[in-house]
């Protein structure tokens, strides 16, 4: 067949089809056919049939047939649409479309499942070109959503295009001419030169029509940027683009920063904020460097200045000044705390300002020069001396009314015993009076001493010692004495004081607490100083109220002498136990009952000590007290005997006031001295006679100036005792009668009728006084025999030394 030429095939080929067949043959035959022939292998593997299995293609004419499809599509068809142009399975389409871009040497691809040709993409190129040159500018994804691309596959197709086929610029996935630009150009500089402030860059790109470019490129930013360093237009372009500042607002805002500053001397942040300046902190130091910035303001060095010269007119004049009226309006407590910082008297010392240390700080805003502030804490000491002296004051009379409003043993016994301490009384009172009785009859003088008894009896029967606790009212009381100080010394009184003194400080400082701060400034000082003079107080009456109870425990012991001295004289007349008993009655009633006075004066200072230390002047605490203590006094004092000895003492009290033996009465005393822990010596026989000789001289001394007759009688029979006896005694007058009889036989006889005598004469001297029936002459009378005696009577005293 190789012989054969293409003109020769087709002479046979058109000389075969018209010759009629003599045998026809079924679609089926000829299906069963074509399949033989492959199995003999006279036809090629590559054989296809269609889908209506009506026909067969070879897989190379198919290649032809898909290529074929894309150039009739316009150089870009779908895949998945060949099966029903082609008749052919999508299989085979697919090998087929793979085969095709295969063999076409880069000019056919399948993009997205799609089969697309370059000359396509030349075409679309010149396309876009079209659509760029008429509109000046279009985005690539309007282009993508136009042409059905993929926006990265239309930039690849777009790119390696530019300046060729697509006469343009692309940029932020936006394609323009330079005409375009020129025109936008030229819009931008007209609007940004007509804007006196800040403008949003998009909003008005916008509003010129342009809203376009603010979508996924800067554009605009760009040419904002280019007509700026053309000098077309002057400005700032901030926030990335966003934001466009004219030059001359910018200098507008700096004008009226300036102008503020240097009028006010000072700015706040927030009017910088107002303006538009961020960071107006930042841009105020950059532009003052000499300014000082606070927390919510910049300030002028100038402010500082002046402060500093008020500062020192204060210090140098030993006063105080108010800085609020220097200081700007809007500054805050910190603000102000940082600017006074600055100031040269608030410096330290190295820093050698003139005025270092001369002032301090109060109220926020007052200057107060060190001398001033001594002023007032002199004068703050003066008021809390004058509070220690009142408190001193008001801890004497509280001590007082604690003393006199405790209840009293009769205010806590029964009505019964009520009843019987009234008789005691009545009965102790009669007792005394009777020993002054000058007359001789011993029946009265054993009546009496009957009737003590009883009255003894009866007042011993209801006799309790209770006593309300005295440490307990103590402290209470000493709790008011610590709170009297308190209204004198707040912060509240002294502020009052600091006004009362400088009322031009009533709205000085800061809310007008300048005084307030002051007070508390100056209040540990004068809490100090009232201290410190407590203290004085206190220390000065500890001394005294030593020494006191020194000088009272030097007259209890005097006492003791003297009632044992006079005890061993009643030892003298014990064989008469009228005048014994008498002599022993009178002694409980005024040595004894002196000593326990003195004993009860003696607690009551260790009393005080404990409980009422320093509420005693110490004029008081100088002095002895007063003995013998009258009724109301005593009671006072065993109220506030402390629990542990307050039995004791009541019931050696009550000895006292119940018994007429003198050793009964020693043994009450030397319990109670006991319990207060004080000894009481013996009296030794040396010191006895030492006592009797300094009685005797006394005694003696006092008789050589008396002109009473009575009197002298009554230091003339003690004297000769003492002469006769060696012994001492405190005679009571109706025990002159017994001791005068005792010294019948000691005495000379007409020594003893005269002393006897003048005895008479005086009783009935007294009798005719006292008696209404007396005529003034026969007492004149006997008046008269006494002063003729009385020199003989006087006589009587020998000698001056005890015998």
């Amino acid at each position: 067949m190789d012989n054969f030429s293409l003109e020769d095939l087709q002479a046979a080929l058109k000389s075969a089809q018209q010759e009629k067949s003599t045998a026809k043959l079924s679609d089926r035959n000829v299906v069963e056919l074509v399949n033989k022939l492959q199995e003999c292998g006279l036809l090629g593997e590559d054989l296809l049939h269609s889908v209506n299995g009506r026909e067969y293609v070879t897989a190379a004419h198919l290649t032809i047939e898909v290529t074929d499809a894309v150039n009739g599509a316009g150089g870009r068809i779908a895949v998945v649409n060949l099966p029903a142009q082609l008749a052919v399975d999508l299989l085979h389409c697919e090998r087929a479309a793979q085969q095709a871009v295969a063999e076409s040497n880069g000019q056919l691809r399948v993009v997205q499942g799609e089969l697309i040709t370059v000359e396509y993409f030349d075409n679309l190129a010149a396309e876009i070109d079209e659509i760029l040159q008429a509109g000046g500018g279009i985005p690539l994804g309007d282009l993508a959503a136009q042409f059905a691309l993929g926006s990265e596959l239309l930039m690849s197709v777009v790119t390696p295009r530019m300046n060729k086929t697509i006469h343009g610029r692309l940029e932020g996935g936006l394609l323009y001419t330079s005409a375009y630009i020129a025109r936008i150009k030229a819009q931008i500089r007209g609007a940004l030169r007509g804007a006196s402030t800040p403008v949003n860059v998009p909003h008005l790109l916008k509003r010129i029509q342009l809203d376009g470019l603010t979508t996924g490129s800067n554009i605009a930013g760009n040419i904002i940027e280019e007509l700026v360093s053309e000098g077309a237009i002057r400005g700032v372009l901030r926030g990335g683009g966003s934001s466009w500042t004219p030059t001359i607002y910018a200098k507008s805002q700096q004008e009226s920063v300036r102008r503020f500053y240097e009028q006010n001397s000072y700015i706040g942040y927030d009017t910088v904020s107002k303006l538009g300046i961020s960071s107006g902190k930042h841009h105020l130091q950059t532009t003052f460097p000499d300014g000082i910035a606070l927390e919510t303001a910049f300030v002028n060095p100038t402010v500082v200045h002046q402060l500093d010269a008020s500062a020192e007119d204060a210090a140098a004049s030993g006063s105080w000044c108010d800085l609020q009226a220097l200081l700007p309006p809007a500054l805050t407590h910190d603000d102000i705390t940082l600017l006074l910082e600055h100031c040269s008297v608030m410096q330290p010392s190295g820093q050698g300002k003139t005025v270092t240390g001369a002032c301090t700080l109060h109220a926020g805003t007052c200057i107060v020069s060190n001398v001033f502030q001594q002023q007032l804490r002199e004068q703050v000491s003066s008021e809390a001396r004058q509070a220690a002296e009142s408190a001193q004051q008001q801890r004497r009379t509280i001590t007082k009314t604690a003393s006199t409003s405790q209840p009293s043993a009769g205010q806590q016994k029964s009505s019964n015993t009520k009843s019987g301490g009234k008789a005691a009384a009545a009965a102790a009172a009669a007792d005394d009076s009777s020993e002054e009785d000058w007359d001789m009859s011993k029946s009265k003088g054993g009546k009496g001493k009957k009737g003590s008894k009883r009255k003894a009896a009866g007042r011993g029967k209801g006799n309790t010692s209770a006593a309300p606790a005295a440490p307990k009212q103590s402290n209470k009381n000493q709790n008011q004495i610590d709170a009297a100080h308190s209204p004198e010394l707040t912060v509240h009184a002294l502020t009052d004081k600091v006004l009362e003194w400088h009322p031009d400080m009533e709205d000085a400082g800061s809310h007008g607490k300048l005084a307030h701060a002051l007070a508390s400034h100056l209040r540990p000082a004068a809490l100090a100083e009232f201290d410190k003079a407590m203290a004085a107080v206190f220390v000065a009456g500890t001394e005294s109220r030593r020494r006191r109870r020194d000088a009272i425990a030097h007259a209890a012991e005097d006492s003791w002498q003297h009632f044992q001295l006079y005890l061993h004289g009643c030892q003298v007349f014990a064989e008469d136990e009228a005048t014994s008993t008498a002599l022993q009655r009178h002694l409980v009633r005024t040595t004894a009952a002196t000593l326990m006075d003195w004993l009860l004066h003696y607690q009551d200072v260790e009393t005080q000590d404990e409980q009422v230390a320093g509420s005693s002047s110490v004029q008081d605490q100088g002095r002895l007290p007063a003995v013998p203590i009258p009724a109301q006094e005593r009671q006072q004092l065993m109220s506030r005997l402390p629990p542990d000895i307050a039995p004791v003492l009541k019931a050696a009290v009550d000895s006292l006031s119940n018994t007429a033996d003198a050793q009964d009465a020693e043994k009450s005393i030397l319990a109670a001295a006991e319990s207060l822990g004080m000894r009481l010596k013996p009296l030794d026989r040396k010191a006895e006679r030492a006592l009797v000789q300094v009685q005797l001289d006394d005694l003696t001394a006092q008789l050589a100036d008396q002109t009473d007759p009575a009197a002298a009688l009554s230091l003339v029979v003690p004297v000769l005792v003492m002469q006769v006896h060696g012994k001492a005694v405190t005679v009571p007058g109706r025990a002159l009668a017994g001791i005068i009889s005792n010294l019948k036989g000691t005495l000379e006889p007409g020594d003893f009728d005269l002393l006897q005598s003048y005895h008479q004469t005086v009783v009935s001297h007294l009798r005719a006084v006292s008696s209404d029936g007396s005529s003034s002459r026969e007492v004149e009378a006997i008046q008269e025999q006494l002063f003729t005696n009385l020199p003989l009577l006087k006589a009587l005293n020998r000698t001056d030394t005890v015998s």
